[in-house]
């Protein structure tokens, strides 16, 4: 049985993170004027989001409509991800047959198959 690092259980939490502060909403308790009104950050008025990594800081898009999933892609759908390229394995996976029709099987040794599918954002498969 060939168990998977927690390298991609980190991204499937990050994508979580990314959905679950897109639902909420940021509270100030300060009592100066204009302290109720949000203030993007510098980031999200671009359209990303700083993930920090155990490598540093990744910037990446705040809502990917278009998510490449090179390994546990059923688990980047689980969480709301739109997907349009999955691995293999992935697409082997027959509770998610159904969900996958239309979605892509791309493979990291062909970037070009991977780029065919112009992604947001493309979730690594760790080696």
């Amino acid at each position: 049985m060939n168990v998977k690092p927690s390298f991609m259980t980190s991204i499937a939490l990050l994508l979580l993170v990314v959905i679950a502060s897109a639902c909420g909403k940021a509270a100030d308790s300060s009592s100066s004027p204009g302290a109720n009104t949000p203030q993007p950050a510098a980031n999200e008025t671009s359209g990303t989001r700083t993930y920090e990594s155990e490598t540093g800081p990744l910037e990446i898009p705040a809502n990917p409509q278009r998510i490449v999933a090179l390994d546990y892609g059923t688990n980047v759908y689980s969480l709301g991800g739109k997907l349009v390229g999955v691995d293999e394995w992935t697409m082997g996976n027959k509770l998610f047959s159904e969900q996958l029709k239309g979605v892509a099987v791309v493979s990291e040794t062909n970037l070009e198959s991977v780029m065919a599918q112009n992604p947001d954002l493309i979730t690594p498969a760790r080696t």
